[in-house]
């Protein structure tokens, strides 16, 4: 009985339900954009005071798109379970919208400014959250994870092209930092305003200097073809208010010691992220709505102390109907993807949508931003956490939304996201915060429709990092001990675990070698009671040649408790030349004294630790520093100077070169004995 009741159920929710597809009440289950096709009355009409209604008389609001005379397309603004219908209206029919949705007026954005009202209370600007460490148990603020089915640029035989490039998630998609090099000169951000240093060990020095003027924050760089483009963050005055805006400067540096501005461009919001591919910067950056509060309450005052302002946004300046709206994506933030050419001076083009970004990650014909999702029902009183990933289709300095996807859980970072053969698999984990976490990867196609999902992985635990390659994936757990996941993602509505391997410790960063190792950066790990403590930093050789059968092939160990590389949390501080099997990593090391005065761990070293790497596993060549012997000493009574921190190793031939603050060290590669240092003024 209850199947021939779901059966009917499903046949309304299409509309044809009744003589000639007609009925008084079509209910629906309002869970994804519907298209209503009208029998009588204006679609305009309609559209302006239509309103939704459930089994018991509640009625709810809708973002409401006129797309012909008779024919409305509807999407939620909040999570409904029960089932709805047209308010007032009986003469319809309903089936699902494929097309875009757009906030497209002002009565759209005053339902979804009164949803957040009711349901969040004071307008305030929204930040992505990233998951912090459990005590000592599980590591810093921000574990990193990884994905791609694309490794890192290889290193061209040409040796006019032996430089090392920024670590990447995606072969042919640029990445922005704060140093790169061309082999010739290197350019890197010190003290806010941009360097750029002739490497010629012989003659290393400044060779010009790029000043950031006020209001201004250079945030990262790239380079290619001899053309610098600089990306700033800037606070523009305009109308009484203080507007966010991301600039993109490009410079012609052919001649190095003279750099000239070819062009200027802008993109609104502050710049969140960017990824470059070709001649082309593509920017995601954040913006608000300005609000208009009609009434503050005062919670000193008021008895209701959960009395809730009124306000309306401001949409001057924007276009509305340019803004795509996504279902259950209420908010006061706005993300703009901007496409701009470096090598012209065309005017720049712009997809907008309401809502956050989170975490970027770009394949070679798309974008894709997570969002994560916070919501708190007010009738059940539950929280709900989960993420929504957004698919942007590139196609040079065109953009096309081509989907959206939604789940329960939470992803990492970028490297969480992959993309293989059109299809696009995520690893995330469930219940984060709770000993039912599980762990899962799930699989979409080209339209972001769900394939197949493989969950109840590692229960109890959270994933601390991934990696994607080809049509293989590798998950990093972690409570007590780090499994290694294996899962075969070659049939992506199949996708199953081929092998594991528990260890001591975990990884927070992958990192492929050659065609059947990985690299694993992360903590090692001790018991203390009940709990399980970070002991030092380690490294991991994986062999994945066997998929059921992956083996620690050998390990390192650095330091005591408090130890750590930023290699953790941040890709782009891998410096890895593979032609010569050599990788350089920043290093802060500890080790633990007895001291009743103050704390047990004691810095020892603050620099970079360099390696020799092999099928059988490391070789530690050396260390490199920017501090003196006197300044590593006090280091253990005090803490370092910050300028003397090494931010990035660069290699050009056979040259490592070390960059801080402070200046630039350069070593050779082979042997780390010391050839030029540049200090800085």
């Amino acid at each position: 009985m209850k199947k021939i009741i779901l059966l009917v159920l499903s046949f309304m929710c299409m509309g044809m339900i009744g003589v000639n597809g007609q009925s008084k009440d079509v209910y629906f289950i309002f869970d994804s954009p519907k298209q209503v096709e009208l029998k009588n009355g204006k679609a305009e009409e309609i559209a302006e005071k239509l309103k939704l209604e459930d089994e018991n008389g509640d009625t709810y609001d809708a973002v409401v798109n006129v797309i012909g005379g008779k024919k409305i397309a509807i999407s939620p603004i909040e999570k409904i379970d029960e089932k709805l219908k047209i308010k007032d209206i009986s003469d319809y029919k309903i089936s699902d919208y494929e097309g875009n949705i757009y906030v497209q007026n002002e009565s759209n954005l005053k339902k979804i400014s009164k949803y957040l009202q009711r349901n969040r209370g004071p307008v305030m600007p929204l930040y992505s959250v990233k998951e912090g460490a459990v005590e000592d148990v599980v590591g810093r603020d921000e574990a990193v994870a990884t994905e791609s089915s694309n490794q890192s640029a290889k290193t061209s035989e040409n040796k006019s092209d032996d430089y090392s490039k920024t670590n990447v998630q995606t072969q042919g998609v640029d990445e922005a930092d704060i140093v790169k090099t061309d082999g010739k000169n290197i350019y890197c951000i010190n003290d806010g305003d941009l360097l750029i240093v002739d490497a010629n060990t012989k003659n290393m020095q400044v060779k010009s200097k790029i000043e950031t003027k006020k209001r201004k924050t250079l945030n990262n760089i790239y380079i290619d073809n001899n053309k610098l483009s600089l990306i700033y963050a800037y606070n523009e005055y305009k109308d009484d208010n203080y507007k966010n805006v991301t600039l993109v400067d490009t410079y012609d540096v052919s001649n190095a010691s003279k750099p000239k501005l070819l062009n200027s461009k802008s993109a609104k919001g502050f710049i969140y992220e960017s990824r470059k591919k070709g001649d082309i910067i593509y920017t995601v950056t954040s913006d608000y709505f300005n609000t208009k509060y009609k009434e503050t309450p005062n919670i000193f005052y008021r008895k209701d102390f959960y009395a809730r302002p009124s306000y309306e946004f401001d949409s001057t300046g924007i276009d509305l109907t340019k803004m795509i709206y996504m279902p259950f994506n209420p908010s006061e933030e706005i993300t703009y993807i901007t496409a701009m050419q470096t090598t012209m001076s065309k005017n720049n083009n712009e997809l907008l949508y309401m809502g956050s970004s989170g975490d970027i990650y770009m394949s070679t014909d798309n974008i894709y931003i997570s969002t994560p999702i916070y919501d708190y029902n007010y009738k059940t009183y539950e929280f709900r956490e989960g993420t929504g990933i957004k698919k942007i289709a590139v196609d040079k300095m065109n953009f096309n939304y081509s989907g959206y996807c939604e789940f329960e859980g939470s992803i990492l970072n970028q490297f969480s996201l992959n993309e293989n053969n059109g299809n696009l698999f995520v690893a995330y984990t469930k219940y984060q915060y709770d000993d039912k976490s599980e762990n899962a990867v799930a699989s979409y196609d080209k339209n972001m429709k769900k394939l197949s999902e493989l969950d109840g992985l590692a229960k109890g635990e959270r994933i601390y990092s991934v990696r994607f390659i080809k049509d293989k994936a590798y998950l990093v757990t972690f409570k007590q001990v780090d499994p290694l996941f294996v899962i075969d993602l070659k049939n992506p509505k199949n996708l199953k675990v081929l092998g594991y391997l528990k260890i001591p410790g975990y990884s927070e960063y992958l990192h492929p070698y050659k065609d059947n190792y990985l690299i694993g950066f992360g903590q090692n790990t001790a018991n203390k009671g009940e709990r399980v403590v970070n002991d030092g930093f380690k490294m991991s050789l994986f062999d994945i040649s066997d998929f059921n059968n992956p083996k620690e092939v050998d390990t390192e160990s650095i330091g005591a408790k408090g130890t750590y590389s930023s290699i953790e949390n941040d890709h782009k501080a891998l410096m890895f030349d593979e032609r010569r099997n050599i990788f350089a990593i920043p290093m802060y090391v500890t080790r633990l004294e007895k001291r009743l005065d103050s704390s047990p761990i004691v810095p020892t070293f603050s620099g970079v630790y360099v390696y020799d790497i092999s099928e059988k596993g490391f070789d530690i060549k050396g260390r490199i520093t920017h501090y003196t012997e006197k300044q590593q000493d006090s280091a253990k009574y005090d803490v370092y100077e910050y300028e003397r921190q090494i931010q990035r190793s660069v290699q050009i031939r056979d040259n490592l070169y070390t960059v801080s603050e402070y200046g630039i060290k350069v070593n050779d590669i082979n042997t780390l004995k010391e050839i030029a240092t540049l200090e800085f003024e």
